[in-house]
């Protein structure tokens, strides 16, 4: 009986969704105020102070495809390193932001540059069109937002998702959650109603403070995609200042971005 009893309930939920048109309809509890999402971003960010670890990183960019190994450390939103690695575990280059500085020592090719933390500057080490704080934050499972309060919240009828969108000027942000944990799993940024940059989190560790091990950045006017697992990390740990301050090595003049 139980085999037909599951049979049964998958039916009739099958014809519920299949009613709907193939929609999922927003639950009795679900919450439309902004200040309610507000609040889960914020506890998150509360939870985890600071995070460390190693990266599996593959960029796919116009189709061709580059896989790297990097070790990290972000202390969000302020400072963020990270070192490639060669298949021999020496380090190749490493990006340090720190506050408004950026910084990269790139030992294969041998030079060293420091400028301003802008988009463009992060784009060009990184390929991704971030600001290196947005990056901090996204590796410690945060979003950054538009804006820390308001805005409005709709239901996604396809994915079964809440959606919070912010708006600033010509920028429109969308953020949606699972309904059952409110953790985020994706954020858009939209510029004049182009898409500029979409993030996917995914494979939530299942202990508190859950953390996704698992982001996609994607650039589609760059027609480029960024998969990152986090291979092993340690949630706040004590990171020195002295990690996010690199010098020029002697014998190495310092290049302007």
């Amino acid at each position: 009986m139980r085999p037909l009893k599951a049979m049964m309930i998958g039916l009739i939920i099958t014809g519920f969704i299949t009613a709907c048109g193939g929609r999922i309809p927003a639950p009795a509890n679900f919450v439309t105020e902004p200040l309610s999402y507000h609040q889960a971003l914020n506890h998150r960010a509360k939870q985890i102070k600071s995070i460390s670890g190693e990266l599996s990183v593959e960029i796919w960019e116009r189709g061709k495809r580059l896989s790297v190994r990097q070790l990290f450390a972000s202390l969000p939103p302020q400072r963020l390193r990270m070192d490639t690695l060669t298949p021999f575990d020496q380090p190749l280059a490493t990006v340090i932001f720190n506050d408004g500085l950026l910084s990269l020592h790139d030992r294969e090719a041998g030079r060293f540059m420091m400028g301003e933390a802008s988009v463009s500057n992060f784009e060009r080490l990184t390929r991704l069109r971030l600001k290196p704080s947005d990056m901090s934050t996204l590796l410690a499972g945060q979003i950054p937002r538009l804006q820390d309060q308001g805005g409005e919240v709709i239901w996604d009828e396809v994915r079964g998702r809440a959606v919070l969108v912010l708006k600033r000027g010509i920028q429109r942000q969308v953020i949606s959650f699972d309904q059952k944990d409110t953790t985020p799993r994706m954020m858009a940024l939209y510029e004049s109603e182009v898409l500029m940059v979409r993030v996917l989190l995914a494979d939530y560790s299942q202990s508190e403070p859950k953390l996704p091990r698992q982001l996609r950045v994607e650039i589609p006017q760059g027609e480029i995609k960024v998969n990152t697992t986090l291979v092993d990390y340690t949630l706040n740990p004590r990171l020195p200042e002295i990690a996010f301050k690199i010098e020029p090595p002697p014998g190495l003049e310092t290049q302007s971005f």
